[in-house]
């Protein structure tokens, strides 16, 4: 199974919906999932997902399957700033996550100080449990942390559409990489597509393998500005 995890499009977050640049985003994604063809498609309950996922659906002629577990993990990853301003905890500045104290911590990263404001152990279980559900519906049954048992053989390409605070949050679970950690090291841009593999192997277990990270090549190709978040060329 190859299961492809997209960011939303350049939102407006109130309402919650997409710029127009983000639609021409959405519309850039199509062209690229039109290409090799998409089996399944899930999105996020909220709208600016919904919208994104929507152009590559009508191209496919597929549904879509809302998956409410996949929206985006606010406010319960929320920090509030000295200035009184929400920012996701995954934006800390990355020697936060690195000094001597914290980057060892493991599967306790969540007692750092930094996060005690916020209820990371809650969000992050919250994340696992559902997620142990979604994989069990397409094949796929958790043995351990980064370990599968294929169930049911599955040679679909299965399309997500959902947020970079819940990506950047389930992708550390499945890599089997301390959360923390993966926020000092990686981000996730608009429309980015993430790509993990399921191998049906042989031995009846898959560790699921990152063969992409946020990849952009469908803006590019679609002539829309090379950018970073919308702001920043790459």
């Amino acid at each position: 199974m190859l299961l492809y995890i997209v960011r939303h499009g350049q939102p407006i977050y109130g309402p919650d919906t997409l710029t127009d640049l983000g639609r021409k985003q959405a519309e850039a994604l199509a062209d690229r999932f039109a290409i090799h063809g998409l089996d399944r498609i899930f999105s996020s309950p909220m709208g600016r997902a919904r919208e994104t996922a929507q152009p590559t659906a009508d191209r496919l002629g597929l549904p879509v399957k809302i998956e409410h577990w996949t929206r985006e993990i606010w406010p319960e990853l929320t920090l509030t700033m000295p200035d009184g301003s929400p920012h996701f905890c995954m934006d800390l500045y990355p020697d936060t996550y690195r000094s001597a104290e914290n980057k060892t911590l493991g599967e306790d990263w969540h007692t750092m100080p930094c996060l005690n404001s916020i209820a990371g152990k809650q969000a992050w279980a919250r994340v696992v449990r559902y997620s142990d559900n979604f994989f069990m519906r397409l094949g796929y049954k958790r043995e351990t942390d980064g370990v599968y048992r294929i169930v049911k053989p599955n040679d679909e390409r299965v399309a997500l559409f959902c947020h970079a605070g819940f990506s950047l949050t389930w992708l550390p679970h499945l890599l089997c990489i301390p959360p923390h950690l993966f926020w000092a090291a990686f981000d996730i841009t608009h429309t980015g597509v993430t790509l993990l593999e399921f191998k049906n192997n042989e031995s009846g277990i898959c560790t699921p393998k990152c063969l992409m990270l946020s990849d952009m090549s469908h803006i590019l190709n679609s002539g829309l500005n090379y950018e970073y978040n919308s702001e920043l060329p790459v």
